[in-house]
């Protein structure tokens, strides 16, 4: 589902559950200005967001899962740009090892990639084709929704995809914070 307004670069009115938590791992010169405009715009929406270099995915990956065993964190989700987004996938495979679920992977540019782990509910990457990337493969168990991106647009680089693709990731990384809604209880037939 394409959002009108996220596409005319409005935000989406999603409301974040307060236990959601959002890990961003930068590029390998640690190119956070890369993602900036996406981490704002989450913290923005009150979300939490710990970002990180792409070497720091091992102890991102602690704690979170500290974090859950706790019940402070209940959806987990990942960004990772460029050497970031190999990272990214390291970081749930690591969280997999410890029976954390993750709701949402996203990649943009991901190099250094492995599979995407069974315990990763949806996975979103946005790539070039021949470029520095590369699409993303579900692992051995894997039964989410994995999505790859291949963009089109001659204009970009990759140093410029993160960019223009801020507000597709805002709502991927806002729509995976949304509280789910509340079971409906059938009433009584009178």
């Amino acid at each position: 589902m394409i959002c009108g307004a996220c596409a005319a670069g409005a935000e989406p009115a999603a409301k974040p559950s307060a236990t959601a938590h959002v890990y961003v791992l930068t590029g390998f010169l640690g190119f956070q200005t890369r993602l900036h405009g996406a981490v704002e715009k989450v913290e923005r929406r009150h979300v939490p967001v710990t970002v990180g270099h792409a070497l720091e995915w091992s102890s991102m990956a602690a704690s979170a899962i500290e974090a859950y065993k706790r019940g402070q964190v209940r959806s987990v989700i990942i960004v990772g740009y460029s050497l970031g987004g190999g990272s990214a996938l390291k970081m749930a495979a690591q969280l997999d090892g410890a029976h954390v679920p993750v709701a949402l992977v996203v990649t943009v540019e991901p190099v250094d990639v492995s599979e995407v782990p069974a315990n990763v509910r949806r996975a979103v990457n946005y790539y070039l084709p021949g470029g520095f990337a590369s699409a993303l493969h579900a692992g051995p168990h894997f039964h989410g929704s994995l999505r790859n991106i291949a963009e089109a647009n001659p204009s970009l680089d990759h140093f410029s995809l993160a960019i223009a693709r801020e507000n597709d990731v805002v709502n991927q990384v806002l729509s995976a914070a949304a509280p789910s809604a509340p079971p409906s209880v059938a009433q009584p037939k009178s």
